[in-house]
């Protein structure tokens, strides 16, 4: 039986159908697809607790992606701002740019801690 051995994890080649090599949103939305519809799955990371970054921004579309998944609740949880735009800096210029939606319900973009996301 091949296995895999590092410090902080071991598991079996033969018993894992997927591998997913970081666990960023796109790595771990790829995770919880493949766990959903069954298949045996392994995030890996290069640190045990990757270091302190800034965050993740989000585009609101990502919200149907959540549903979808059934994470909204906790990405919700882990969201530190919702924002109704990005702030866009060219050149000498910088100017908020909103990402739309209608004035009653503007769509608004998730501010997400990354170690909150694990």
């Amino acid at each position: 039986m091949l296995g895999v051995r590092s410090r902080h994890l071991e598991f079996s080649v033969n018993e894992t159908d997927v591998v997913i090599v970081g666990g960023s949103v796109a790595g771990l939305s790829a995770a919880i697809a493949a766990a959903d519809a069954g298949l045996r799955t392994v995030v890996l990371e290069r640190e045990a607790r990757p270091p302190e970054r800034p965050g993740e921004t989000l585009h609101p579309g990502a919200e149907a992606v959540f549903n979808l998944l059934g994470i909204a609740a906790q990405v919700d949880s882990a969201t530190t701002l919702r924002h109704r735009g990005i702030y866009v800096r060219d050149g000498e210029n910088s100017y908020a740019e909103p990402y739309g939606g209608p004035p009653s319900a503007p769509w608004r973009g998730y501010q997400v801690k990354r170690d909150r996301l694990h």
